[in-house]
């Protein structure tokens, strides 16, 4: 089952805490090369849809579960870029070695080659 909301949201609700607040880290991930590789991909209608939407998967399930598996949620998107939430049980070390993780994933898959050309994708994190 895939999540639609932060698990931190669903165990407050399930807890019956309407409101709620918590001290947390944050980390923001923004994906460069995803503009320009948009661009090009719609230029090939539906065929560069579905091409893109491959590579949207691709790229962002593994970085999603990463965050999760480090006891992070994101918080929202926006394009190709989002922010992350860590509860303040994480320490520092803990979030920089997700990041870190993050990182070297786009180093092993930010490379994606299509049909219709090759595109490099890397990601930068504050």
């Amino acid at each position: 089952m895939k999540n639609l909301i932060p698990y931190f949201i669903a165990k407050e609700f399930s807890l019956k805490n309407n409101k709620s607040n918590f001290n947390a880290f944050t980390m923001f991930l923004d994906i460069s090369g995803f503009t320009n590789m948009t661009e090009r991909l719609m230029k090939e209608g539906k065929e560069g849809a579905e091409v893109l939407s491959d590579i949207i998967n691709k790229i962002f399930h593994p970085v999603i579960a990463l965050i999760y598996s480090h006891e992070g949620f994101i918080s929202t998107f926006a394009g190709d870029a989002f922010t992350v939430i860590f509860p303040d049980t994480q320490t520092g070390s803990d979030i920089a070695n997700c990041a870190l993780e993050v990182n070297k994933t786009f180093k092993e898959i930010g490379i994606q080659k299509t049909k219709y050309d090759d595109f490099v994708l890397k990601v930068k994190i504050g």
